[in-house]
């Protein structure tokens, strides 16, 4: 059969695959897509590298200025160390009077304290259980709290006694007990620059660094106990102190974001140890503009390509931009897809041109292609009708079941071939399956089975099975040639199931659904034709036939014998007649009822169907009369038969109810053509004058005419 291909397939495949196709197009549309494709490589590579150099840039100007605020708040606090040992009246009051002024100005800087050296007549200390801690500091920050606390991680207040009145400070971190503070405090102590610790947390999740600046006394210095591990001051009289201020990283990176553009760009710092590794200590969210310093997985699970470093002092620190999902959006390379897309639609112009030309041309040939087809299967179509017609024509001249059993072979194997198939009948009793008529070889089913044996017989419907490997299968099926394939359809007319069409191979795919089609229309002819046959059969064996005895009737008889008379004259043979009569057949039906008289009669048809030839004929010429025709015959022969009939009669022993209906006779008038008569009408009134006087005689006897 002819497969349709689908629209895209008939619209590409003649472009690509037909020669028709120029070279040279082919070439330019070629060329034409790769050289649309290399300038949006081009134009693509071009603008990412464009939008990292964008990056870079911010990055760069970010780091600067961040660089550029802690390079202020450095110059402060080292203003600071420089100032303070020259300012008179140095105490507490004084030192916040500056730092809060110094605070207000530098937004960047969050704490400020000063760490003095301890005297022993003003020392300040706070009570740890037994020990005493010899320290104090003087803070102040934006706030207004105090949160440096020395020697100590927990919680606690620092008591100190001033004329005679304790009074507690709000303590809330210890600076030594944390190592990074420690560290730096020990360094600041034990060198004259400024010194700048490593990121550090501290309470309040504040992510900042310590910058401590320690004091001298104008023009002098001392190296004396400056190897002290422990956090007592040198005694030194020159040792003044520590200037020590705190920035937090989220007032540094919100005071350099005001003046850096970082729209759809996440800022990521990490800070770097000395064995070079990187540790994120801070996030900024572009979208809400704020800085986060814990939970930072979007620094860690990120791969951040452009960075920019941070040197403050002897530490650093690296900022990594982060594109947002919004920023990749606003610069998608919307121009390299509109060029790549341009190009290839303008390369498609000449192409798309050839395209419907080409299509059209071959829509033609598939056209033609299809038209030829139909028309061959028109021609097939047209060839299966014709023989389906004359099938049907052949069975309907058909006489008897018989003669259609001969007539199907070689008109259903042309079509279909390379199948065997056969025609079964269901027997009078409805209990078997027999094989009437086949073609093919080998048959590929048993020719006798029960009708349960057939699925198809069991449901009333066609079964078809096309592979027999698998699935439920009809046990009429011969164990020798068992079929790859196979359909079976019940032959129904008349809302009865006269058999079964069977059609089966041993090669696959062999039954089509054509093949198919044409086995179900077979099957309801043949089916129809089997029904009329018999359905003519019937009528005529009933408008020839007597129903009690089932002899043929007079009817017939007169038929019969007028027919063997014009045979006998065209062959110069006699034809015998012998008409019987039943003894008293009218004291039967009063001793015992017309019931036992239609017994007798029906038993003596059955014994005279018994006792003639097969080219003889025996009727019931009316009532108990019964007539004999024997074609062929001499008039010694057909005395002797004559009288063996009347001899044999006797012995015919017929029960009615229990009771023997003894004895029969009859009484048998015998006439010959042509000796006795040369029509039928002639030979049958001698035969009937000569059983006339046979009963006259006293009946049990033959007389010839």
């Amino acid at each position: 059969m002819h497969k349709n291909i689908s629209g895209w397939q008939q619209l590409t495949r003649p472009i690509w695959f037909s020669a028709s196709l120029p070279l040279g197009l082919r070439l330019t549309i070629l060329a034409g897509v790769l050289l649309s494709t290399f300038t949006s490589i081009i134009l693509w590579n071009w603008q990412m590298e464009y939008s990292r150099l964008e990056q870079e840039k911010q990055a760069e100007a970010l780091a600067y200025q961040i660089e550029q605020s802690i390079d202020d708040d450095l110059q402060v606090l080292w203003s600071m160390g420089n100032f303070y040992p020259l300012a008179e009246n140095l105490n507490r009051q004084t030192f916040r009077q500056l730092a809060t002024y110094t605070l207000a100005r530098y937004s960047s800087l969050h704490t400020l304290a000063w760490v003095p050296r301890i005297l022993e007549r003003d020392r300040l200390s706070y009570t740890s259980g037994s020990s005493v801690a010899p320290l104090e500091i003087w803070e102040q920050n934006s706030a207004g709290d105090w949160i440096v606390a020395p020697q100590r991680s927990e919680y606690f207040p620092v008591t100190y006694r001033q004329s005679n009145h304790e009074k507690t400070l709000p303590i809330g971190w210890n600076i030594a007990s944390d190592p990074i503070a420690k560290e730096a405090i020990e360094t600041a102590r034990n060198s004259t620059q400024l010194v700048v610790s490593q990121s550090l947390n501290i309470p309040g999740d504040r992510q900042g660094i310590f910058i401590l600046v320690p004091v001298y006394a104008p023009g002098t210095f001392d190296s004396t106990s400056r190897t002290n591990s422990d956090l007592t001051f040198s005694n030194n009289s020159d040792f003044q102190g520590f200037i020590l201020g705190f920035l937090r990283w989220e007032d540094v990176i919100l005071q350099a974001t005001q003046t850096i553009n970082l729209t759809h760009l996440n800022l990521c710092i990490y800070a770097e140890n000395t064995s070079n590794e990187l540790r994120p200590i801070a996030f900024y969210h572009s979208q809400n503009q704020r800085v986060q310093s814990d939970n930072l997985d979007n620094c860690r699970a990120k791969n951040q390509q452009i960075n920019q470093k941070i040197t403050i002092s002897d530490r650093r620190w690296w900022i990594f931009l982060q594109p947002t999902s919004e920023y990749q959006y606003i610069h998608s390379p919307w121009l390299i897809w509109s060029v790549l897309l341009t190009g290839l639609l303008w390369t498609s112009i000449p192409g798309t041109a050839l395209l419907m030309s080409v299509h059209r041309s071959h829509q033609r040939e598939q056209l033609v292609q299809e038209l030829a087809i139909a028309n061959f299967e028109l021609s097939e179509t047209n060839l299966e009708i014709a023989r389906l017609n004359r099938i049907s024509d052949l069975l309907q001249a058909c006489l008897t079941v018989q003669e259609a059993y001969t007539v199907l072979p070689p008109l259903v194997q042309p079509l279909l071939p390379d199948l065997s198939g056969g025609v079964f009948v269901l027997d009078e009793s409805k209990n078997l399956v027999e094989l009437v008529t086949y073609w093919g070889e080998p048959l590929t089913s048993n020719k006798t089975f029960f009708p349960d044996q057939c699925i198809a017989l069991r449901r009333g419907q066609i079964y078809c099975v096309h592979e027999t490997n698998s699935g439920l299968l009809c046990q009429h099926l011969d164990s020798h040639h068992i079929p790859t394939e196979y359909i079976c359809l019940p032959m129904v007319a008349h809302g009865e199931i006269l058999g079964m069409f069977y059609v089966g191979s041993l090669k696959g795919n062999r039954l089509t659904e054509r093949k198919q089609q044409l086995a179900e229309i077979l099957a309801r002819q043949i089916a129809m034709a089997f029904a009329n046959l018999k359905m003519r059969e019937s009528l005529k064996h009933q408008s020839i036939c007597d129903p009690l005895t089932g002899l043929f009737n007079r009817r017939y008889m007169e038929e019969a014998l007028n027919r063997e008379i014009r045979r006998a004259e065209q062959n110069s043979y006699s034809v015998g007649i012998i008409m019987l009569d039943v003894d008293y057949f009218k004291r039967v039906n009063d001793t015992f009822g017309h019931e036992a008289g239609d017994l007798l009669l029906k038993d003596l048809g059955k014994f005279l169907q018994k006792s003639i030839r097969t080219s003889d004929i025996a009727c019931r010429y009316g009532g108990e009369e019964f007539t004999l025709i024997l074609p062929e015959t001499s008039f010694d022969v057909l005395k002797h038969r004559a009288e063996n009939l009347c001899q044999q009669v006797k012995s015919l022993e017929v029960e009615y109810q229990g009771q023997q209906i003894t004895p029969i006779t009859v009484s048998l008038g015998v006439a010959l053509f042509p000796d006795n008569g040369f029509t039928a009408l002639a030979i049958l009134r001698s035969a009937d004058a000569a059983l006339y006087q046979a009963k006259h005689e006293g009946r049990d006897r033959v007389v010839m005419a």
